[in-house]
């Protein structure tokens, strides 16, 4: 903990200073760490309580290589509150239950009006002791990317290995996570697919609900005082209002991007929300949930696209921040090395955490770097799924007057994030980000050879990984004129393929799939249909080019097809023109095509 109000000698900076092992004399900054002390273990306790529960009733649960069919010490005493249930009654006090609700506008009325009552009701219950409900939240958040980032590397290291899980450090419930989802996968791979699916769905929504609901106690905690009468939190109630929240605004962004759904919400007579799917939404979630177990836990293949555009990188890194990319990275690296506990909160000044950075680095690093992780302390009123506010990329939270606030794991996780943000776009510093999108199609141009790289080795076929807008007229000493560059064609058993790269990251949130869908259904399929007809107007010229004698190829409509770095959800939805086909199941996908005529 330091703070320019702290009454220490002013020597060397080490990275202890933030931490409860420097003890200081300012008020502030031990009050701030009582908090922690006193609100991070029953909260942490909460929380991996609420993981086990929700566990021992799908499966029964393995751990310390025991096997436990139900624990009722987790039962005894309990009273859950339901998220689904503040829903419920909020809606009724609103007095919309019975109504449907289709279209935009009404939607947006509906989700507005009871997330505006919930977050009414959450403010209602910190308000006593706001400051030690935010170290509440922080921590569970802590736990859930620690859940999250262990369960995810097993089963991209370990799923496919088909083999028995020991556990392998004092972690009890993540240990238990792992061990029973090997086994799992050894004895019923059917039901851990379902129930890992599951896992990941509740994972991944708590960790957008903990930063709204940080978001939200953060803009709206007491001041700079702190609680007078330190007493223990409801921190259950807090965690399912948290979860409301999210699922109000989870379905209206659902419902209003057509994720598998209709433009419509239904709310029943006793208050419950529901959006109106599509009639074969289950079919397309299973598809995709195969598509998932069959390439997630394998690397896409696709390797390095970034090596060519380093210099790129670092220049744009080091005008803004005054480091380069890669010591972004190794920021994130050396915090691991300074805080082994990860679970540590760290508590200072920006003027500490500005030290912090500029003592792992060894250079001054410019602010500009240290303010990509501070959260402002203005107040708001509108509250959105995956800003670019968000706690794990605005990591130091405020609790004071210039003192902030963050667990290890949750910087790191933060700096990995902005490192990503970097290389993939959506950094959150506009005159960056505008300066970057010419790397991103040096990127997008790398990712394009990656295609025909694999085509020309796996297939053998006559590829070009750029036909340029301007080309060759065949048989005269002019030019055709093409709508644009094509990324690839190619040609392979008599059939010419069109094929669009899209150099698209995996998306998670209903608003960044929704982009992603209507970019595909609409941009790229619009694009796609004008090529192929410019190639089928320019056969003989688009074939020569190729390489190929235009008359020994039967004129046909070429196949497009839209090839995407990751896994999308565009592949298994309805409603796209164009087959939409991940790099990994690319040179598959076309020798189907080629034997049965079919995408699958």
């Amino acid at each position: 903990m330091a703070c320019n109000k702290c009454t220490i000698a002013y020597g060397e900076f080490t990275p202890k200073h933030l931490t409860e092992e420097q003890r200081l004399t300012c008020d502030s900054c031990n009050k701030a760490i009582a908090l922690i002390n006193k609100h991070g273990l029953e909260s942490v306790q909460c929380y991996l309580k609420d993981i086990e529960i929700w566990l021992a009733q799908r499966t029964a649960i393995k751990s310390g290589g025991k096997i436990i069919a139900v624990n009722w010490d987790l039962m005894k005493g309990i009273n859950r509150i339901e998220h689904d249930n503040l829903i419920a009654e909020a809606v009724l006090r609103l007095g919309y239950e019975g109504g449907e609700f289709t279209g935009r506008n009404e939607i947006n009325l509906l989700c507005g009006n009871v997330v505006g009552l919930l977050i009414d009701d959450l403010k209602n219950h910190i308000k006593f002791n706001s400051k030690g409900y935010l170290v509440s939240l922080m921590t569970m958040l802590e736990q859930n990317t620690y859940l999250s980032i262990t369960t995810i590397n097993w089963f991209r290291n370990d799923y496919n290995n088909k083999a028995l899980f020991q556990g392998q450090n004092n972690h009890e419930v993540g240990n238990a996570l792992i061990e029973t989802f090997s086994l799992l996968s050894v004895t019923n791979d059917r039901k851990f697919r379902i129930i890992y699916r599951e896992f990941e769905e509740l994972i991944a929504s708590d960790k957008q609900a903990l930063q709204l609901a940080i978001e939200i106690v953060s803009d709206h905690q007491c001041a700079n005082d702190f609680p007078v009468q330190n007493s223990a939190l409801d921190v259950e109630r807090l965690l399912q209002y948290a979860r409301a929240i999210y699922q109000v605004l989870h379905m209206r962004d659902e419902a209003n991007e057509k994720i598998l759904s209709l433009n419509k919400i239904y709310c029943d007579s006793k208050g419950n929300i529901e959006v109106i799917r599509e009639e074969d939404s289950i079919t397309q979630y299973e598809n995709f949930n195969s598509l998932f177990f069959e390439l997630f836990p394998s690397p896409n293949g696709v390797g390095d696209l970034y090596e060519s555009s380093e210099q790129d990188f670092d220049q744009l890194c080091l005008k803004y921040f005054g480091i380069t990319h890669k010591q972004i990275a190794q920021f994130g690296e050396s915090l691991f090395n300074f805080y082994p506990k990860t679970d540590l909160f760290l508590v200072g000044s920006n003027e500490y955490f500005q030290k912090l950075i500029n003592y792992s680095i060894g250079i001054e690093v410019k602010e500009t770097f240290l303010n990509m992780f501070i959260r402002d302390a203005a107040s708001k009123t509108n509250y959105n799924i995956g800003s670019k506010a968000r706690p794990l990329r605005k990591c130091l939270i405020p609790i004071g007057e210039n003192i902030f606030i963050c667990p290890v794991s949750i910087f790191i996780f933060s700096v990995s994030g902005t490192y990503l943000d970097i290389l993939n776009g959506g950094v959150d510093l506009k005159p960056l980000d505008d300066e970057l999108q010419n790397v991103y199609k040096k990127v997008d141009t790398e990712f394009e050879k990656k295609v025909a790289e694999q085509l020309k080795v796996h297939l053998s076929p006559a590829v070009v990984p750029s036909i340029p807008q301007k080309i060759p007229e065949f048989g005269g000493e002019g030019f055709v004129f093409l709508p644009r560059e094509l990324d690839v064609v190619m040609l392979y058993n008599q059939q010419l393929f069109i094929l669009e790269c899209k150099n698209l990251d995996m998306k998670f949130t209903p608003k960044s799939l929704g982009n992603e869908i209507q970019r595909i259904r609409k941009k790229f399929s619009g694009k796609m249909a004008q090529n192929i007809e410019a190639v089928q107007e320019n056969w003989d010229s688009v074939l020569q080019y190729l390489g190929e004698n235009p008359n020994g190829i039967n004129r046909h409509e070429p196949v497009g097809v839209i090839v995407t770095r990751e896994l999308t959800i565009s592949s298994v939805i309805t409603g796209v023109d164009y087959p939409v086909v991940p790099y990994a199941k690319l040179v598959e996908s076309i020798e189907t095509f080629i034997n049965t005529m079919t995408w699958k």
